[in-house]
């Protein structure tokens, strides 16, 4: 993606992430169905398939065919993090969103060249998405079995997260500007819309529309194929990710009460047991292209 693409593009999605906030206003019903099938045409095309591939990165950093080990140690993990969901979820919840923040802010940093403070700016996006969200997340987190307690605790902080994020925003887009980072100035107008969104949709748009095409992008640099090249790689294992995510649901989240809490809390569940492995090939792959380079 050349520099000119990646500014387009990062006004691209900030002007829909706007034109969403603003259809949740005005017509609710209307940007629920809009939006979630967009979001979810974007899981399907970009978002699982990024964290499809590590099987083939894996097999690129040390030069040899798909390791059936490696595969076994992956599915080990993945089934590991879904019994701390099981039976520690708040311990795992926590270690989940360091990661994902870490994740995040390495992916955005790395494809922005912005050197140091990427698990400050990850933590940063994940407080955006979820700080002014509480009551939200706590419907979605209570029926996966994380303490009322624990949830109540940062509920009772939202004043201080609220007012923290603006802080944060606002110094942000100084070094942003202050670097000429454009894409990073149009991230930032785009995490300004996610408190007038709903969550889930706050989390989707940038997720998709943001990591995993920062994730796509440093896959085709790193492993110089097309698009369709590396969709064809992921299938296999974008099917298996699919297979685990709508299994998972439909055996904890579609419970007797058909909640729809329930049911986004365990496909949050279920996804972040497929990320947390993925989160570590992502990091081994991204530093090791960089030393080649």
């Amino acid at each position: 993606m050349t520099e000119s693409t990646a500014n387009r593009y990062a006004a691209t999605l900030f002007l829909f992430a706007l034109a969403t906030s603003g259809a949740f206003y005005f017509a609710p019903s209307l940007a629920w169905w809009v939006s979630g099938g967009i979001a979810i045409v974007g899981l399907v095309l970009v978002g699982i398939p990024h964290g499809a591939l590590d099987v083939l990165t894996h097999s690129f950093r040390n030069n040899t065919a798909t390791s059936w080990v490696y595969i076994a140690k992956y599915l080990a993990a993945i089934g590991l993090v879904l019994m701390g969901w099981l039976f520690i979820p708040g311990i795992t919840l926590i270690g989940f969103l360091l990661l994902s923040a870490w994740h995040f802010g390495q992916a955005d940093f790395e494809l922005w060249d912005v050197k140091g403070g990427e698990m400050i700016w990850g933590v940063f996006v994940l407080s955006m998405i979820l700080g002014w969200h509480l009551d939200e997340v706590q419907s979605i987190l209570l029926p996966i079995g994380v303490s009322e307690v624990f949830l109540s605790g940062a509920r009772g902080a939202s004043y201080w997260i609220e007012i923290t994020t603006i802080a944060g925003w606002i110094l942000a887009l100084a070094f942003a500007i202050h670097l000429r980072k454009i894409p990073w100035i149009w991230s930032l107008l785009m995490l300004a819309t996610t408190p007038f969104l709903p969550v889930l949709m706050a989390f989707m748009i940038f997720f998709v529309g943001q990591h995993s095409i920062a994730g796509w992008s440093h896959l085709k640099n790193g492993l110089k194929m097309s698009n369709q090249q590396l969709w064809m790689k992921a299938a296999p294992f974008h099917l298996g990710a699919w297979a685990i995510i709508i299994g998972g649901i439909y055996l904890f989240g579609f419970n007797e009460t058909h909640s729809f809490q329930a049911t986004v809390g365990w496909f949050f569940a279920f996804l972040g047991s497929i990320s947390i492995p993925h989160i570590v090939e992502s990091h081994r792959f991204i530093h090791q292209v960089k030393d080649r380079n």
